[in-house]
C-alpha cells in the first residue's frame, strides 16, 4: 500500500542544480559542455522547461557515475506527482476500477 504524498518531488532540475552545478562549481555554460549539449539544453532543464530524456539521463548517469534510471525515476515521480495533483480527482470520479467477474 502506497502512502500518498503530499509534498512536491524533488525534480530532476533542483538535483542538477544542488548536486552537480553548486557542487562542482560549474557554470551552465561548463555543465553543456561536459555533456556535450547547448547551453540553452541545460538552461531548459534547470528552469523546468523540458523534461529528462532518456538521452539526457543517459548523458547525466555516464557524467555523475550514476544510473540513467535514477535520472528517469526522478523526472517519473514528479510527472506522476503533477498529474495526480491536476487530474487526480477527476479520475477517480470518471473510472471505476475493474471488478474480476
Amino acid at each position: 500500500m502506497m502512502i500518498p504524498s503530499h509534498r512536491e518531488p524533488t525534480t530532476p532540475a533542483e538535483l542538477v542544480q544542488e548536486y552537480i552545478i553548486e557542487e562542482y562549481e560549474l557554470t551552465q555554460s561548463q555543465l553543456a559542455e561536459s555533456l556535450h549539449v547547448t547551453r540553452q539544453t541545460v538552461s531548459r532543464l534547470l528552469n523546468n522547461h523540458s523534461k529528462i530524456t532518456t538521452e539526457m539521463a543517459f548523458r547525466l548517469g555516464t557524467l555523475t557515475r550514476t544510473t540513467p534510471e535514477l535520472w528517469l525515476n526522478c523526472q517519473l515521480t514528479h510527472d506522476l506527482w503533477e498529474t495526480k495533483q491536476t487530474f487526480g480527482e477527476q479520475v477517480k470520479q470518471e473510472i471505476s476500477p475493474l471488478v474480476p467477474a
